[in-house]
């Protein structure tokens, strides 16, 4: 195969797994990146490379995160999050391979398996529209994110190989909300009150949690024209109103 472009996006893909299988997330996230990167500098080929990097690097965000902003990883995936990235920058510094990294702050789409909690939501307040008397069961729900939908960040994507230069960007709306609103707005779409149809259950929790995950994306709209159009209540209609889901 001789790609002109690779997009990187395979890996262990969960924050809460990751603390069960922290091995694999280390070896599909942070050595698949290494394995793709020396398959490009020993091939010699002129390959723009894309990495699927992650909010979760820079851990608590009080202040929303820029590119500039230090990383704080607070779980294994986020660990191989980090340590992709930095092998990103070391071989587009030291080889000049064009590689960039997208870090992109959570982005939601019908595809999302039932174990993230977004899809969880999405899928259990749609069953109790129809007539479940199930309860859904959640952890911690002061947790605070910027969530966007997963189709305008793939243009995102797109454009940061179009560039004449590699760069790395972030990727967000610039709006937080908690995963109580996230709740509440989900069950008011279905004409719901969610308060009678919603527990917490602390076996939920994890090990360490990021309480706060804000953004400014201003880079990415100035350098690649790209701002996000669906907020968190459109992605909540979208995905509602898409049949993917159970």
């Amino acid at each position: 195969f001789r790609p002109d472009e690779i997009y990187h996006l395979a890996g262990q893909s969960s924050v809460g797994v990751s603390f069960d299988q922290p091995i694999e997330t280390i070896e599909s996230i942070a050595v698949s990146t290494l394995n793709m990167l020396e398959a490009i500098r020993l091939t010699g080929r002129s390959v723009r490379y894309y990495n699927a990097g992650s909010s979760e690097c820079f851990g608590n965000t009080p202040e929303p995160a820029s590119e500039s902003s230090s990383f704080k990883p607070r779980s294994p995936y986020a660990t191989a999050k980090s340590a992709a990235f930095w092998a990103i920058a070391n071989y587009r510094e030291a080889y000049g391979i064009y590689a960039c990294s997208g870090i992109l702050f959570n982005h939601e789409s019908p595809l999302r398996p039932s174990r993230f909690v977004t899809s969880k939501i999405i899928a259990a307040a749609r069953r109790i529209r129809s007539g479940s008397n199930e309860r859904l069961q959640l952890g911690n729900i002061d947790v605070r994110r910027d969530w966007g939908w997963a189709p305008e960040y793939v243009e995102a994507m797109w454009l940061m190989l179009q560039r004449n230069a590699p760069d790395d960007f972030l990727i967000a709306t610039g709006e937080t909300n908690s995963l109580s609103q996230f709740v509440e707005e989900t069950f008011a779409q279905c004409g719901l009150d969610w308060r009678k149809h919603v527990d917490t259950n602390p076996k939920l929790l994890r090990p360490s949690e990021i309480m706060i995950s804000q953004a400014n994306p201003q880079k990415a709209e100035r350098a690649l024209g790209w701002k996000a159009k669906k907020k968190m209540r459109d992605v909540i209609e979208a995905m509602l109103a898409n049949r993917v889901l159970p």
